[in-house]
């Protein structure tokens, strides 16, 4: 396995080659991180209509650890150089 950093740019070259940019990773864990709860009236709202609020949805806790987990492997190849 071959890599090579290029500032928040890290590419491994192996059978395949991967790029991974992760400025954009933690920009993607930010975002998510940062969203901003609803008002108790977009609850209300939302209730009515079965709709789950982003926030408080199951798939934003399950990004939130997979870009943690991602962000801290690839942060590790970068230490281990």
């Amino acid at each position: 396995m071959d890599i090579e950093v290029n500032g928040n740019i890290i590419t491994i070259r192996s059978e395949t080659e991967e790029t991974i940019d992760l400025g954009k990773l933690r920009e993607q864990l930010s975002v998510l991180e940062n969203m901003v709860p609803p008002t108790q009236e977009e609850l209300l709202e939302i209730a009515q209509s079965g709709i789950v609020h982003p926030y408080y949805s199951p798939s934003r806790r399950n990004d939130i650890e997979e870009l943690n987990r991602k962000i801290s492997y690839y942060e590790s190849l970068i230490e281990n150089l």
